[in-house]
């Protein structure tokens, strides 16, 4: 699991701007290069998630 920063910095970008521009995203993850980017979610609540990092397959 990455944090935000790590995960920019393994996939060439610097701002979460730049991965929407280079990137596919179908509504769950991006696709870059072959890399899938998927954002990870803690539920805190019924209707209450918390970003809690990113892995990359």
């Amino acid at each position: 699991m990455y944090n935000e920063k790590e995960m920019l910095e393994k996939v060439g970008v610097q701002t979460l701007e730049q991965l929407y521009q280079i990137g596919h995203w179908n509504g769950e993850c991006w696709t870059v290069d072959g890399m899938t980017i998927t954002p990870q979610h803690r539920q805190r609540g019924e209707d209450d998630f918390e970003l809690i990092g990113y892995t990359i397959d």
